[in-house]
């Protein structure tokens, strides 16, 4: 898969159909135990490739190089079969065959799958050619007809795998990108409440871990409703600490945090020092402080300091 990283759930599901190669072997065995020797040896080989692979997987066990290893391993396994009972009229050569088609639709690009059902076609056209020259009986049209549709199906089955992983790959990265979005808001929210009521009561701490549940599993509908109240409780308070104070009080509170006295402020505004004082006390009755020292403190708690 071009880009595509599959999650464990494909992982899975390619380990269920490498799992039907043994046990299509051993059957093979019962159809015709005198020449089940191969069919033997492919089964315990299969077996415990896939038992290394669910026990000790590749550090890139997730990734696409991963997959395509596996199928070329499983194709491996097909053609020895194949060229094994090729002139055995009682054993279907082709039998490992759709299986792997499955995993190709899943590891590869569609022309690589397609080139595959073409190379199982021509595979196929041989196999009658050469039971022919080497005098067997007639194959009953309904066996190469039961070879496409398996071939069929598979190719339909590997296809559906492939647009889910797909697709759960890209809803992923969208979730990604959302919790990397929130997470962008809940840092700004705590730069801008990193003295309130919010930093104080937990609620951001709380946000980050509701946060964190909504991007990484589903989460019900009250939890999705908590999360906008306390993003709309974080705007609204970042929305009043914004007009809390006049313009004209954001005014005078940046010359006092620059330690201009009243005076000067009076002079700079072009206002008497009694209506400066006014404002003065203004501010501080709404930081509730009482000196000028508290104000500042107070001003760049609240991010309400020019830039």
């Amino acid at each position: 898969m071009t880009g595509l990283h599959s999650t464990k759930r494909t992982i899975t599901l390619v380990l269920g159909m490498r799992l039907i190669i043994p046990f299509l072997c051993v059957g093979e065995v019962l159809t015709d135990p005198r020449h089940s020797l191969i069919a033997l040896v492919l089964a315990g080989v299969g077996l415990t490739d896939i038992l290394f692979q669910f026990l000790w997987p590749p550090q890139d066990a997730t990734g696409p190089s991963s997959l395509k290893a596996v199928s070329l391993r499983d194709a491996g396994y097909a053609l020895v079969f194949y060229w094994a009972y090729l002139h055995n009229p009682q054993v279907p050569a082709l039998l490992l065959a759709p299986l792997v088609l499955a995993e190709m639709m899943v590891s590869f690009p569609l022309a690589v799958a397609k080139g595959a059902i073409a190379l199982e076609m021509g595979l196929l056209g041989f196999r009658i050619f050469s039971l022919d020259h080497y005098g067997h009986p007639f194959i009953h049209p309904s066996w190469p007809i039961g070879v496409g549709i398996a071939t069929l199906v598979a190719y339909l089955l590997g296809r559906q795998i492939k647009e889910v992983a797909e697709a759960n790959y890209q809803a992923l990265i969208t979730k990604q990108r959302a919790k990397a979005v929130m997470a962008a808001i809940l840092e700004e929210a705590r730069k801008n409440n990193n003295s309130g009521r919010f930093a104080s009561s937990g609620i951001l701490d709380g946000m980050d871990a509701l946060l964190d549940q909504a991007c990484d599993e589903w989460v019900s509908e009250a939890q999705c409703q908590e999360i906008a109240s306390h993003l709309s409780s974080m705007l609204k308070d970042t929305m009043q600490q914004e007009h809390i104070l006049t313009e004209r009080e954001r005014e005078v509170l940046a010359l006092m945090c620059q330690g201009h006295s009243y005076r000067q402020i009076a002079r700079l505004l072009v206002v008497s020092e009694g209506t400066v004082r006014a404002h003065a006390a203004s501010i501080m009755r709404k930081a509730q402080v009482h000196n000028r020292q508290d104000v500042l403190a107070w001003a760049k708690s609240h991010n309400l300091l020019p830039q």
